[in-house]
């Protein structure tokens, strides 16, 4: 058995258990298949938090090369994404949306509640898809307007 024989064999059996992320400086990190699941899920959960994950997996796709990068999120979902929390039309209307960055940076957003963007947002969440929503909705100054933690008044319920 030549050497390129054994070393295709060994990558195979790499591949078999695992997720393989080719870093641009030629590396490559393995991460188990239910550690990438968990780590995306943690990332959505901090997300609504308003805190930024730090991940060994997210921070590994962030530097990995196109291709890699492509296969991952083919796989499990982009790195940057957004999560809509709608209140109801009886307290308002409005729509936050909390944005995860490409840079690993957390943004809340809020549109007031008779805004275009979210009568989007609500029309795509009420259709059942996200297919619905843009990719990307205007951010301020063009609409809506930048949260921060302490923005928020007390709440009297």
């Amino acid at each position: 058995m030549s050497f390129r024989q054994r070393l295709r064999r060994l990558r195979q059996k790499a591949e078999e258990g695992g997720v393989l992320v080719h870093m641009q400086d030629g590396s490559v990190k393995v991460f188990d298949t239910m550690t990438v699941f968990s780590e995306m899920f943690l990332a959505q959960c901090d997300l609504l938090r308003d805190t930024a994950r730090e991940s060994e997996v997210l921070d590994a796709v962030r530097g990995a090369t196109p291709e890699s990068r492509s296969k991952f999120e083919e796989k499990f979902g982009p790195i940057a994404f957004t999560e809509y929390i709608i209140t109801p039309m009886s307290r308002g209307g409005q729509v936050e949306a909390k944005i995860l960055t490409e840079d690993g940076r957390v943004l809340r957003v809020l549109y007031e509640g008779d805004s275009e963007e979210a009568a989007l947002v609500r029309e795509g969440v009420s259709a059942g898809t996200d297919s619905e929503i843009p990719e990307e909705l205007p951010r301020p100054p063009v609409a809506g307007r930048w949260l921060y933690a302490d923005a928020y008044p007390p709440r009297g319920d």
